[in-house]
């Protein structure tokens, strides 16, 4: 301040610099003054520790980089079983560099301790998962994801009036394009039957090639598909019959056999690439 008024220069005094009930203020009136007062080089000595921790955070980034890049599987998810055997602190310390990878806040020692035990040591049939703001972890078939929460689609139809136009889908989930055939893949729908693109199935249902009939839930364990990703992979309906999941498979009911049909190409689809 004294620099600027020796230079005549002028400035705008942040009202808010005076209110102690932001934790800075409060530090900086309240709390430093009697600090320096008692320890005038206080201020030298906490900017050495907080330098010192900075140097040991590096240090930890170079010693665990190879071991959390061989955790790190290519969809970005991490690889839990080796984490099991770890002490605490590893444990801890790897998890942080993840979320952090993953663009995430750096979670807190309780939020850890939380992601251990409800989610890393929960029984083998559950479905675990922790939110950690507009994010959440989840795990699946002994790896962690990290994934960006959406709002459910489960109830939502989208129309399908013009097969030769794209059906552009909802929530970043890129589009349908339909590609005609002289014989396979999907048979054309009758006029009576209106294509419509839902997210959720249920029931049983008979696959092309496939002897019997399987719950949708098996055919998405089959298929390796999340549970989280389960409502968000468009399936192609003929009024209230399930059809197909494209690039997935086709239900005895849309099987075109030899006859003409076509088939649904999933573009920019960031689940499984494009199908």
């Amino acid at each position: 301040e004294a620099w600027a008024a020796t230079h005549q220069l002028r400035w705008i005094e942040d009202e808010s610099n005076l209110d102690t009930r932001y934790d800075r203020n409060f530090l900086r009136q309240k709390i430093v003054p009697p600090l320096l007062a008692r320890w005038p080089h206080f201020a030298a000595a906490a900017a050495r520790s907080a330098a010192l921790c900075g140097e040991q955070e590096q240090l930890l980034d170079e010693l665990l980089a190879e071991q959390l890049a061989s955790l790190l599987q290519p969809d970005g998810s991490l690889l839990m079983t080796p984490l099991l055997s770890m002490s605490e602190a590893r444990r801890n310390a790897l998890m942080r560099r993840w979320i952090a990878g993953q663009g995430g806040a750096m979670p807190s020692r309780e939020m850890l301790t939380r992601l251990w035990q409800e989610v890393m040591l929960s029984r083998e049939d559950a479905q675990p998962r922790l939110r950690l703001g507009q994010h959440e972890i989840r795990r699946y078939r002994q790896q962690l994801y990290w994934l960006l929460l959406w709002p459910s689609l489960r109830d939502q139809i989208v129309p399908w009036r013009d097969l030769h136009q794209s059906l552009t889908l909802p929530q970043d989930l890129g589009s349908l394009l339909a590609r005609f055939s002289d014989a396979g893949g999907l048979r054309l729908p009758r006029a009576d039957e209106q294509v419509s693109v839902r997210f959720q199935a249920q029931g049983y249902f008979h696959l092309v090639d496939r002897a019997g009939g399987r719950e949708m839930k098996k055919i998405w364990q089959e298929k390796g598909v999340p549970p989280w990703q389960r409502e968000r992979i468009p399936l192609i309906y003929y009024n209230q019959t399930l059809i197909s999941a494209p690039g997935l498979f086709i239900t005895r009911e849309g099987d075109a056999g030899d006859a003409p049909g076509w088939q649904a190409e999933w573009h920019n689809n960031k689940i499984f690439g494009e199908q």
